[in-house]
């Protein structure tokens, strides 16, 4: 079992000797018996290469002055070799707190200080990932990877068991009841990091407790009990592995013997003492946890690297720091690099750079006051900067100070700022500008890089010195303000103010402000006359120049303001004062007041101005129109008078001009206005303009709207003419009334009549529209009468004229007769009777609207109207078909008729019909070769030949007679038959009638056919 990592301790503070003391072997562990030392050595578990039995060994404090400081406890210069063994990577280390909850019988006061718990804690929480830290990276395994700068800190655990001993140097605790107390631990946290090279515990215990790990190696200290260490006293801490688990203890070392000559610690003794035995086990069992790791080959397992840097500090900050781990101050031993620069150093790697800027150049700083400024400090290297002092420096003036909210540490990483802020506070009893001058001191741990040997105290700190000076100013006095009032109106004041301005660095006394001159004079009561300026400061004096109501003349008047003051160059400041005294002068704008033109009834405003451009108020008394002016003229209300105008006012008068009568003419009169202006008190302006009337014009006095239909029905059915009304006047035309009348006023109508009144301005044209819609035919008159505001035309007739159009109907013929027509029983299927034509033409000027149309009277038939209605333009014409169907014998009356149904001109016609309904038959006229009717017919002999029936007639002495049937009253025969039966019309040679008639004394024979609904007449001729 061998002891690794024993950090030795010197035995009082005072610098002493190289000591080695070598324990002899196991055997010699055997005399003493310590206890809990029983199967609980140090060495349990160790590699093979440390088989051959516990070889604890240990390095005490010594004297040596390499660094000026306490120097290394083993070899200084030879480098740690590689021994082939584990290393720890990536550590969580855990805390453990011995701290009974019952102290040993009789124990002083508390096991553990206030704040040691927290400061250790701290440590281990800041110590990862920095710089200092970064120094095991040089330390790798058989991997070839090294040894990573990061820890963990897993947390802290209280063991309040009861120490098993006493822990004095008569009864001390074991390293067995250290590993007791780590087994505790580890029970009652199950959820701590498993055993292994990357779990770490450290085991502290309380104050002069004293712990022995084998007969001859014990903590040095004296116990609680005021007993010295007797001899045995070899360590300050150690660690150890106990086959599965590393872990150090760390006892209370400041109680102790292990630590230097310094006298400030930045965290206290109690906690900084042991952080370094802290940082040092560490260190040391990072790079050697089972004894086969890391150390040098001139002191064996005594040269690991926290020995070969034991007690060396390097140079300290005033608070007693050396270190800055993330910003927080420490004093921690420095540890071993074997790599450049090579010796015991605070840092390793990546180095930082810095950059200041701002300067400490205060300039003048006014007594009494203060002034900052900024110092940035900027790492622009890319490892981790560790400001690890600032202050001032010595000899600097007491005015300076650095202030509280500058951070006096700081771990600036890449790129980052730390700003320092300056303050100096000149007394305000300074009597001399100074200079005053002082230097801000800023240490870090950017040191100058060496490749070889071993670096100096300058390159484990680095000074930064930065000079700050300010001068301390003097008052000063500045009067600035001009007291030349110019012109002030007599009876009236002004005021002019003169700064007194302290433009120098310390407070100025002003110690009086006076007047002397003219009474028009006076300093504002309200106006400081003494008092104190700080710097910058200033008063105002208001000077007042109030020239009396009485006065006469214009000036000058004059006067003097004298200022006092402390200020050494100028304790007496003069300002000149001067004004006039000005008068009142009237001037009127403008020069005339034009009206132009003006309508009756209306009212036109014109502005007078009345200015006062004298230097004194003006006073108005009057306001008026001239005797004389065109009546209508007036002045509109105004403020009473008198009133006053100040110097520059004026004030504006209304003229009103409002002509009642209605016809025009020019206009002139004058506006007089009295004031106290001495040379002119009254002055006038004159009226010019004109009365301006409207005068009506209409485009057309007559309208001729020609010929429209009266049938609303037709398009158009009306005309629209316009009626232009212009107003030539120079006044707004107002038209009052628009009436139609006359004979036929309903034909006519405006379209979209206008409102009345309706208002035409000078100038301008209204066009109304008259609309003609005739109601009836023929010539349609009446008149559109305009009355309007023109006083020379109220009223304007225009006549209107037109004419209304309807249609007119014309048959041909006028009358419809049908001959004798066979009745519709004796023809065939689809007989009807017989039809004939009447044309029908509109002969009006109108379009004809056939509304209704038809036949009465049976049995006469024709078509009815069209729907809708058929139209006809004049002129135009159809043709109307009647049908004569008799289903009688006899003689038949009937009419056809046509109308337009218009109500407002509409036309109509009657066509008269007359029909005769016949059988089968002849009717025969026998007459004369003259064609004059036989008045007797002595033979008549009727034979058919082929025909259905046989018909053979003869008849004798048939006299002439009229035809009481036919539609002719003149119609005559000798004889009729209507029951004879039809011939055969296809074959008429072998169907046909013979007929002879015999009259005075002469015969004729006569062949017809006859069709099935044919009736015949028959003149015969004898000859």
């Amino acid at each position: 079992m061998v002891k690794r990592g024993l950090f030795g301790v010197p035995a009082r503070r005072t610098v002493r000797t190289l000591i080695a003391l070598l324990a002899a072997s196991a055997a010699v562990l055997g005399l003493v018996a310590f206890p809990g030392a029983a199967g609980a050595a140090p060495g349990n578990g160790a590699s093979s290469s440390h088989a051959q039995g516990p070889k604890p060994f240990f390095t005490k404090k010594v004297a040596h002055k390499k660094f000026g400081l306490d120097g290394p406890a083993a070899d200084g210069t030879t480098n740690m070799t590689y021994h082939g063994g584990s290393v720890m990577r990536d550590p969580t280390v855990y805390a453990i707190w011995w701290n009974p909850t019952t102290p040993p019988t009789g124990y002083p006061g508390a096991l553990f200080g206030p704040n040691y718990q927290n400061g250790i804690e701290n440590y281990l929480n800041d110590v990862s990932q920095t710089p200092y830290f970064n120094i095991l990276t040089q330390y790798g395994d058989s991997t070839g990877q090294p040894v990573p700068p990061t820890s963990h800190f897993g947390g802290s655990w209280t063991d309040t068991t009861t120490y098993p001993h006493a822990g004095t140097w008569a009864d001390p605790l074991g390293d067995g009841d250290i590993r007791n107390s780590v087994a505790r631990a580890v029970t009652a946290n199950p959820n701590w990091q498993t055993d292994s090279l990357s779990t770490m515990y450290m085991v502290f215990t309380g104050k002069n407790i004293i712990e022995c790990s084998s007969a001859t190696s014990c903590f040095a200290a004296t116990d609680w009990s005021g007993v010295a260490d007797s001899g045995n006293g070899a360590f300050c801490a150690y660690h150890w592995w106990n086959g599965s688990q590393v872990y150090s203890y760390q006892p209370y070392s400041s109680t102790g013997s292990c630590y230097g000559n310094q006298t400030a610690y930045p965290n206290g003794v109690d906690q900084d003492i042991t952080i370094t035995a802290t940082s040092h086990e560490q260190f040391e069992a990072y790079t050697d946890p089972l004894g086969d790791g890391w150390y040098d080959d001139v002191d064996g397992h005594a040269g690991e690297n926290g020995d070969k840097c034991a007690y060396n500090y390097g140079p300290y900050e005033p608070d007693g720091s050396n270190i800055v781990l993330h910003g927080h101050p420490y004093q921690i031993q420095l540890e071993w690099s074997n790599g450049s620069p090579h010796a015991c150093v605070k840092r390793y790697g990546a180095r930082p750079q810095t950059s200041i800027t701002g300067d400490l150049n205060f300039g003048s700083v006014p007594r009494g006051t203060s002034a900052t400024k900024e110092i940035a400090l900027q790492n622009t290297g890319n490892g981790d900067l560790d400001i690890l002092d600032v202050r001032l420096g010595a000899g600097s003036n007491a005015a300076f100070s650095i202030t509280p909210s500058s951070a006096k540490t700081a771990t600036l990483h890449s790129g980052d700022t730390q700003l320092i802020d300056v303050k100096v506070s000149p007394p305000g009893n300074s009597s001399s500008t100074g200079p005053l001058t002082a230097s801000l001191v800023i240490d870090t741990d950017d040191t100058v890089p060496n490749n070889t040997g071993s670096p100096t105290n300058a390159q484990l700190t680095a000074t930064n010195t930065i000079n700050a000076t300010a001068s301390v100013g003097l008052p000063a006095v500045t009067v600035s303000g001009s007291l030349n009032f110019g012109t002030v109106p007599r009876g009236s004041a002004v005021s002019r103010n003169v700064v007194v301005q302290n433009t120098g660095t310390s407070d100025l006394t002003v110690n009086n402000v006076t007047f002397s001159g003219d009474s028009a004079y006076s300093i504002a009561p309200s106006s400081p006359t003494s008092g104190t300026l700080a710097p910058g400061g200033s008063l105002v004096v208001e000077v007042t120049f109030a020239p009396p109501q009485s006065a006469t003349t214009a000036g000058p008047r004059t006067g003097t303001l004298t200022i006092s003051t402390d200020d050494p160059a100028s304790p007496t400041v003069n300002v000149p004062a001067t004004g006039l005294v000005g008068l009142p002068k009237v001037a009127l704008s403008p020069a005339t007041l034009d009206f132009s033109t003006v309508c009756p009834g209306a009212s036109v405003q014109r502005e007078l101005t009345v200015t006062n451009v004298g230097t004194a108020p003006l006073t108005i008394t009057n306001v008026s129109i001239g005797a004389g002016s065109t009546a209508g003229l007036s002045v509109a209300p105004i403020p009473a008078l008198p009133l006053t105008l100040p110097v520059g006012g004026h004030i504006a008068f209304t003229v009103v001009f409002a002509p009642s009568g209605p016809f025009g003419g020019p206009v002139s009169g004058t506006v007089v206005v009295d004031t106290d202006d001495p040379v002119t008190p009254e002055t006038s302006v004159p009226i010019t303009g004109s009365v301006g009337q409207a005068v009506i014009t209409v485009g057309s006095n007559a309208l001729d709207f020609s010929g429209v239909p009266t049938d609303n029905r037709t398009s158009p059915h009306s005309r629209d003419l316009p009626v232009t009304i212009s107003n030539t006047g120079d006044c707004t035309l107002t038209l009052s009334t628009l009436t139609i009348t006359g004979p036929a006023a309903g034909d006519y109508s405006l379209v979209g009549a206008p409102t009345l009144p309706l208002t035409i301005s000078a100038g301008s044209t209204v066009t109304l529209t008259v609309r003609f819609n005739p109601t009836a035919s023929g010539t349609r008159n009446a008149t559109l009468t305009i009355g309007s505001s023109d006083p020379s035309h109220p009223s304007v007739a225009v006549s209107l004229t037109g004419v209304g159009l309807v249609p007119a109907i014309l048959t041909q013929p006028g009358s419809l007769t049908f001959g004798p027509t066979v009745i519709l029983s004796q023809g065939p299927s689809g007989y009807s009777g017989q039809t004939a034509p009447v044309t029908v033409t509109n002969t009006g000027q109108a379009e004809l609207i056939v509304d209704a149309m038809g036949t009465s009277g049976a049995p006469f038939s024709a078509p009815g109207p069209a729907s809708p209605p058929s139209r006809f333009a004049p002129s135009d014409h159809f043709s109307e078909p009647v049908t004569f169907g008799p289903t009688a014998a006899g003689k038949f009356l009937g009419s056809l008729t046509i109308s337009d149904n218009d109500p407002e001109g509409g036309a109509s016609a009657t066509v008269p019909l007359c029909g005769e309904g016949v059988g089968r038959g002849i009717r025969v006229l026998a007459v004369n070769a003259a064609g004059t009717p036989m008045p007797l017919v002595s033979k008549l002999q009727l034979q058919a030949h082929g025909t259905a029936q046989n018909t053979n007639i003869n008849q004798k002495n048939l006299a002439l007679t009229g035809v009481p049937t036919s539609c002719d009253p003149n119609a005559k025969m000798q004889y009729e038959n209507q029951s004879l039966p039809a011939t055969n019309t296809l074959n008429q040679r072998s169907s046909y009638y013979t007929l002879s008639v015999t009259a005075g004394g002469k015969s004729t024979t006569v062949t017809f056919v006859l069709g099935v609904t044919e009736f015949k007449t028959l003149v015969v001729t004898i000859k």
